[in-house]
């Protein structure tokens, strides 16, 4: 567990133990916003994050019977020294948005981002650098640092078209202040649209993963390629080596690639998409498919990359985009049906046998 969630589970539970001394308690949640939620013998109680009132459900403690009687009865305690405290402490843990650490341009990007990459001798940093120029030139915004507890992590400025390339945050990530430290730990943050437009470099999200006690069942990782988008063929190869691959160019294609582009925007309407494509590949790939695909099941994927690897001809082209649109929407549907990360791994697998035969159906 990282160091944010950590800190909120511990205020959860402390809060738990003194609530649990005048009320039986299985859970407590705190919501972002600050409100308390308890899971006790009488429902659920919810403590205002301002007012301090309890509420069961949607019936406020005005309301006479017995659930709105031990409610206002844990309202009072509020009061006492000790579960007070603990209900201050648990609203204060919840996660602010990482803090703004200044802009990324090129001579940042080789000083900060020095991991190396798996794919050839590169340093992060130095296949970044020219993709943060050219993307700054075209947009004429440039990117932003958010500052985390290990190496800082990159903001995409909040551009409508790019916002639909990245994971709407589910609630999982959202709702739950354990859940929004949970993203923070792996270096991911939500933008005010509501996306995951804050993420880390494939090797330190595959270091925080690590510190978490996660396994990889896949492993991030920058994968220079010529082609403007990396081929089906290619990407399904990346992932038959367990790799997730995060498409840049060499700093000459971006160089020489300038004029050509603007003229190409001119008369070719698609080429801005497709370029539009590429410069937000980084934060699609780390929030949807990185972010999606992360707490997969090791074996469950060994199966489906086992069966994609005999595919042939049309079928290559089919299990590439299996992986890339079926299996990580399916994901992502569950991350929005789950209320905790942990609770991820049994939801996929009461899935995948489906997954299994939409596999078998492409690759024919």
């Amino acid at each position: 567990m990282g160091a944010a969630s950590l800190r909120v589970a511990q205020a959860e539970e402390a809060f738990a133990r003194a609530l649990s001394a005048r009320l039986p308690t299985t859970r407590v949640r705190v919501h972002r916003s600050g409100a308390v939620h308890a899971w006790t013998s009488v429902g659920e109680l919810v403590f205002g994050a301002r007012s301090g009132f309890a509420r069961v459900g949607e019936v406020e403690v005005a309301h006479r019977g017995p659930l709105a009687l031990a409610a206002s009865e844990v309202a009072r305690r509020l009061d006492a020294p000790d579960l007070g405290a603990r209900c201050a402490a648990l609203r204060s843990s919840v996660p602010e948005p990482l803090p703004d650490a200044g802009l990324l341009d090129a001579s940042t990007c080789r000083r900060v981002f020095a991991h190396p990459t798996e794919i050839g001798h590169h340093r992060e940093g130095a296949l970044l650098a020219p993709w943060t120029s050219a993307y700054a030139a075209h947009y004429g915004l440039p990117l932003r640092l958010k500052a985390t507890p290990s190496q800082p992590s990159v903001a995409f400025p909040d551009l409508r078209l790019a916002q639909s390339l990245f994971l709407r945050a589910p609630a999982a990530f959202t709702e739950w202040a354990r859940g929004r430290a949970y993203l923070q730990d792996l270096g991911m943050d939500v933008g005010p649209s509501g996306y995951v437009d804050v993420v880390p470099t494939p090797a330190e999200f595959r270091r925080r993963v690590r510190a978490l006690g996660l396994p990889e069942p896949l492993r991030p990782t920058f994968a220079p390629d010529p082609a403007l988008v990396i081929p089906p063929a290619r990407w399904l190869a990346h992932l038959r080596r367990r790799r997730l691959p995060i498409h840049l160019r060499a700093e000459w294609k971006y160089r020489l690639g300038a004029p050509a582009r603007e003229v190409m925007h001119r008369v070719y309407a698609p080429w801005r998409v497709k370029w539009h494509t590429h410069f937000h590949a980084f934060g699609h790939d780390m929030s949807l498919h990185g972010l999606a695909l992360h707490r997969l099941p090791a074996a469950a994927l060994e199966a489906l990359l086992e069966r994609a690897g005999r595919a042939r001809g049309r079928g290559v082209r089919a299990a590439a985009d299996f992986f890339e649109t079926t299996l990580t929407r399916r994901c992502v549907e569950l991350w929005r049906e789950v209320d905790e990360p942990e609770a991820f791994a049994d939801a996929f697998e009461r899935v995948f046998p489906e997954l299994e035969r939409a596999l078998e159906t492409a690759c024919g």
